[in-house]
């Protein structure tokens, strides 16, 4: 957890992290870059963190850019998770929401739900393959593993995968690379860098084998025109494919490692590492070579913002590209080697390979660095939860970043400069203004509000504990000076169906709220309170004031006095008790009045309303029990259909009408009204008369002389 931040009196922090239930290219390699990375060697790495403030970012006339206000929070790191043996790459499943994690060294692949490991794919029976990339196709939802090394057979292999089973293995070139899906036929062309060919796969059938240049390293696919272009690192040109076609061969720079489509000007772009610049293609037409960094080795199209990244490893930064001009470059850490991007909000998250961290991007400026495992290699943006997967292949382990969500606690009713403070999940703030801010990771957190001298807490709604689930939270917190002589009467109620968390691939789509796997894997419907509410609101009647809460509470600010209530029960529940039971007495301190609830026909109420004595005095009425007051009213809540007795009690110098009688009670509430006369005078009437009010009752303020 964060230190919390605090607002100025009256100000609040504006919407950060954008998480997303929208549909995006799910799997890295799908746009263009190197795949799996050669193996790095094992470094010791740095503890989850975060560190770094936000840098500004150099454009590409040399000008720095303005920062921006407003700014996002920071992801953190919600977890490790262990994998098998230098994990290099990852994929996304829509269909199941299912990462797969690709383990180069233990020939195995770890499919993730959330942040659990549900199953691991062995890729050959004898753990000879040496899985290094991943792809989705979305046409057949089958996952491709390109296994570079199949020392069984001599040659590669690509396992594809079907939920957590292969489905079948296929056998292609030597030293394959990567796997390239095109999206309208669904069919995956496969580089292989040692035979200089390209394997076609259909669904789980190899259909064709085609010539290639020197060394193909990478491929994109441009749907404007169903072609497939693969990056010739050894001959320093693009082979360009229409189907199993060649279409034409594309003289590039020096050394080609990848290859990324932007469809806002439908046009091709090339990294050449070893010229350190980036060919542009339009079509198979060469429009034109930008200048980036040192040793550019990925790229990929962010959709959000419009503009082409250009990950250049050994210069440390990042290119960003508008057409054939430089628009930015952005200082990220050491050894960038790939990047992925939030599809709908200004976030990028850059992997530093030797840094051991990731940088986010915010636009075309620094917002901050995350620490993960050792040597990463690849992240990949899970648009089902808005998490970030990263592969540290040092570690082998999978570093999971989280959003971070501000909790603001809201005050009124302290004078201006007045110090208060929050404990949320145990971390302590104070503040002399209108708001404290919590930065928090996705989960439930108990709090505690502390009051200042000389005041009263009247209410805090949501109460607490407060579900962070996946937006930003706010609590109302309400003081009252002493000096008011007004107490709090806080209703807590119990027995309510809780609201259930969306399952499936709606929204966050998980069950649980508790813990590190908070989400549960993958969907269902888990019945639990969301933020403080349930999927129920109830009500009170209090001192001629109505309420209505979906939460656990309501809370209402009395003076001392005695006060009839009344509870409202949803559709389908009854109340079966409130302790302390109406009226209830405040008498110099706050009071809580449990209410349980339970399903079933809802309870009723007779209520009797005095008239005729002076304000003040003492009345009672024996129902179900005695019960007295010296307000205007006596609820006697709780009741089942059925006819009921009463006697009213005596006072002395007066006269009840009616002074007994019975009380029909069957399916709404009920109003008695009974009339005082003084001794000796004549009432209503002569006998007087006792009737039936409205169906709803009529709880009023009773208060005492």
């Amino acid at each position: 957890m964060r230190a919390p931040r605090e607002s100025p009196r009256g100000g609040s922090r504006a919407v950060l992290w954008i998480a997303v239930a929208a549909l995006v290219v799910p799997a890295a390699g799908l746009i263009g870059g190197t795949g799996g990375a050669s193996p790095l060697a094992a470094a010791a790495g740095a503890p989850p963190g975060v560190v770094g403030p936000l840098v500004p970012t150099v454009a590409g006339s040399g000008a720095v850019e303005s920062v921006p206000a407003s700014l996002p929070i920071l992801p953190e790191v919600l977890t490790s998770v262990p994998v098998g043996d230098e994990p290099v790459m990852a994929a996304y499943d829509p269909a199941n929401q299912y990462v797969y994690v690709a383990n180069l060294i233990s020939s195995t692949v770890s499919v993730l739900s959330g942040t659990v490991v549900v199953a691991t794919v062995n890729m050959t029976a004898n753990q000879t393959a040496a899985p290094d990339y991943v792809a989705y196709d979305a046409v057949n939802q089958y996952v491709y593993v390109v296994d570079r090394y199949d020392f069984e057979s001599g040659t590669g292999a690509v396992s594809v995968l079907s939920g957590t089973s292969v489905a079948a293995t296929v056998q292609v070139g030597p030293l394959p690379s990567s796997a390239t899906v095109d999206a309208a036929t669904g069919d995956v062309y496969v580089t292989n860098s040692g035979n200089n060919t390209v394997t076609v796969l259909s669904g789980t059938h190899l259909a064709q084998t085609i010539p290639a240049g020197t060394s193909p390293w990478a491929g994109a696919y441009d749907p404007a025109d169903g072609w497939v272009y693969v990056a010739n690192n050894g001959s320093d040109n693009v082979t360009v494919l229409n189907g199993t076609s060649l279409e034409a061969s594309v003289t590039v720079g020096s050394e080609p490692i990848a290859v990324a489509y932007d469809p806002a000007d439908a046009s091709v772009y090339v990294a050449n590492n070893g010229s350190g610049n980036v060919s542009v293609l339009s079509g198979i037409a060469p429009i034109g070579a930008v200048s980036v960094g040192t040793n550019p080795s990925f790229l990929a199209y962010d959709a959000a913002g419009g503009a082409m990244y250009c990950v250049n490893e050994n210069s440390s930064n990042v290119s960003i590209l508008n057409g054939t001009e430089v628009a930015a470059t952005v200082p990220v850490g050491l050894g960038p080697v790939w990047v992925a991007f939030d599809p709908v909000g200004p976030l990028a998250f850059v992997v530093d390979g030797v840094g051991d961290s990731v940088t986010v991007l915010y636009d075309d400026a620094v917002l901050g660095t995350v620490t993960v495992g050792a040597l990463p290699t690849s992240d990949l943006y899970d648009p089902a939860d808005g998490y970030v997967y990263v592969t540290d292949s040092g570690s082998s382990d999978v570093s999971v970043l989280a959003p971070a969500f501000s909790v603001t606690f809201n005050e009124t009713g302290l004078a201006s400069g007045t110090s208060w403070s929050v404990t949320l999940g145990g971390q302590p703030a104070s503040s002399a203004g209108a708001a404290i801010v919590f930065d928090e990771l996705p989960g439930e957190y108990a709090y505690t509000i502390g009051v200042p001298t000389g005041y009263l807490l009247l209410s805090s709604e949501p109460g607490s504990p407060l579900t962070v689930l996946d937006a930003n939270q706010t609590v109302e917190v309400r003081f009252a000076p002493v000096s008011t002589a007004e107490y709090a009467v806080t209703f807590v109620e119990s027995g309510l169906a809780s609201n259930c968390s969306r399952g499936g691939g709606s929204g966050w789509g998980r069950a649980s709220a508790i813990g590190p796997d908070w989400h549960g894997g993958g969907g269902g419907c888990g019945c639990r309170r969301q933020n403080g509410t349930s999927n129920l609101s109830w009500s009170v009647t209090l001192g001629g004031a109505t309420q209505t809460t979906h939460g656990t509470s309501l809370t209402f600010a009395e003076p001392n006095g005695t006060y009839a209530y009344a509870i409202g029960a949803p559709a389908g529940y009854r109340v079966t008790s409130s302790l302390p039971a109406s009226p209830v007495t405040v008498a110099g301190a706050n009071v809580t009045v449990n209410v349980t609830f339970a399903s079933g026909p809802p309870a009723l109420s007779i209520t009797f309303e005095e008239q005729g004595l002076p304000w003040g005095t003492t009345w009672c009425v024996n129902l179900t029990a005695p019960a007295c007051t010296s307000g205007r009213t006596l609820l006697f809540a709780n009741l089942t259909a059925d006819t009921y007795s009463f006697a009213v009690g005596a006072v002395s110098g007066y006269r009840a009408q009616p002074a007994n009688g019975t009380v029909p009670l069957t399916d709404r509430d009920v109003v008695v009204q009974v009339r005082f006369t003084l001794l000796g005078h004549g009432g209503c009437g002569g006998g007087g008369t006792w009737g039936v009010g409205s169906p709803s009752v009529a709880a009023r303020s009773v208060r005492a002389a």
